[in-house]
């Protein structure tokens, strides 16, 4: 069963929702809808949320760590909507790795992160 939603607020504006466990396999689907972006357009911003209730593994973090190192200056923003708490934790240290300004957002707190993706 695949629970993402991908959604475009603007043409440089990529969301995606999950709803699910997010494996190595559902890193990799999203890993790739960001490339094709990227493709597209020369700086995207990028919005994630991971509905409450669900996990993300180990390896998945680091297979989306070794892509926006090697992506760096691919994105201008980046927002991260997800209630568990050592993956905003973590996110926050991405900043020091990529030109991009990423945020990370309580879930309770989707709206203000979909409002500052789009400033």
């Amino acid at each position: 069963m695949n629970d993402k939603t991908t959604f475009e607020l603007s043409e440089n504006v990529l969301g995606i929702i999950i709803d699910q466990r997010v494996s190595t396999q559902v890193m990799e689907e999203i890993l790739a809808e960001i490339e094709e972006r990227i493709k597209c357009n020369k700086k995207i911003r990028f919005f994630l949320e991971i509905k409450g209730g669900n996990k993300i593994s180990l390896a998945a973090f680091w297979k989306d760590l070794n892509f926006k190192c090697k992506h760096d200056s691919d994105f201008r923003k980046v927002a991260v909507v997800t209630d568990i708490q050592w993956f905003k934790e973590i996110t926050g240290l991405k900043d020091n790795f990529m030109e991009a300004d990423i945020r990370a957002f309580n879930n309770e707190d989707r709206l203000r992160a979909l409002n500052w993706i789009t400033e």
